[in-house]
């Protein structure tokens, strides 16, 4: 017939064609908007909301079709087909059924991309493999780890013993860091990298500026126990306003940036975060170890 066309649809099966209606009762122009809400049992849903011109249309298509499917189809391609449970007068209706929040997302997408009040028109097409990608990726990770391993070195070579203690928390601090970053569901990207970089940078030159404080005040003579006690506590607030400084600026950057300057705002904001606790406090909780020493290796 006429007034029945065919379109391809996907799902669990696979993909096949399905007849619907050649003339659509209802365009992506009388859509308002669609978003991801949860029902009352914590699903996954999809909430949608019509402009005036489509409420009187969709109310009488619900009407007449209660029990049948109304396909939702995006460049000839059937995305979802739910089933009219009721009549839906006052332009508000919920997509629900057994979907993952991934795919709620992706409806909601394509009903929004739907209301696109322009045609796209493609002015050129290319294809990028991933192959950039995982080589900068590649190289950055090798950068990284040869900048931590020099950064070992130096440490162990110029303040010994307490070098090794710098290193624990640095080491630390990268270990927490990774994990709040795999509890976040964050991915390592080269942006993300880079945060990396300079949080274990933040975290030697809190070190530095501690160990600087206590040689300070072993060579004017003070006892082992309180050249510690001067030293973290001259270095403290120094540490705290440099730190503060950059979590304000990585603030700024998550709330303003986009895309790979946000990944990079979030690994910096709680890198920067972790190290105040390791290059401080641990550090410190071990180095009151050795306050009874009368010599120290720093």
């Amino acid at each position: 017939p006429d007034d029945i066309r065919m379109v391809r649809m996907k799902d669990e099966d696979g993909e096949r064609e399905i007849a619907v209606r050649a003339k659509a009762s209802l365009d992506g122009s009388h859509l308002k908007n669609a978003t991801v809400t949860m029902d009352n049992f914590g699903g996954p849903q999809v909430s949608f909301q019509l402009h005036e011109a489509g409420r009187e249309i969709f109310s009488q298509l619900t009407f007449a079709n209660v029990g049948s499917r109304l396909a939702i189809i995006l460049d000839d391609l059937v995305y979802s087909a739910p089933v009219i449970r009721e009549r839906i007068s006052q332009g508000e209706g919920i997509i629900s059924g057994k979907f993952s929040m991934d795919e709620v997302k992706e409806l909601a997408l394509i009903l929004r991309a739907g209301a696109l009040p322009v045609p796209i028109n493609i002015i050129s097409e290319r294809i990028v493999g991933p192959t950039l990608g995982a080589d900068s990726v590649r190289k950055g990770s090798m950068a990284a780890l040869l900048g931590l391993g020099l950064v070992v070195l130096f440490m162990v070579f110029y303040y010994r013993a307490s070098g090794l203690i710098a290193n624990l928390a640095m080491f630390l601090n990268i270990l927490f860091l990774l994990a709040v970053m795999a509890k976040l569901g964050a991915v390592l990207t080269m942006p993300g990298i880079a945060g990396i970089i300079l949080t274990i940078g933040m975290s030697v030159d809190a070190n530095v500026l501690i160990f600087e404080r206590i040689r300070e005040e072993l060579r004017v003579g003070k006892t082992v126990r309180s050249a510690i006690e001067a030293g973290y506590n001259r270095a403290l607030w120094t540490i705290i306003d440099s730190h503060v400084t950059t979590l304000i600026t990585a603030v700024v950057l998550f709330q303003f940036g986009t895309g790979p300057i946000r990944g990079f705002a979030v690994t910096l904001f709680w890198g920067v975060s972790i190290n105040l606790f390791t290059a401080f406090w641990v550090t410190k909780a071990i180095f009151d170890i050795r306050k009874e020493r009368r010599t120290l290796s720093i």
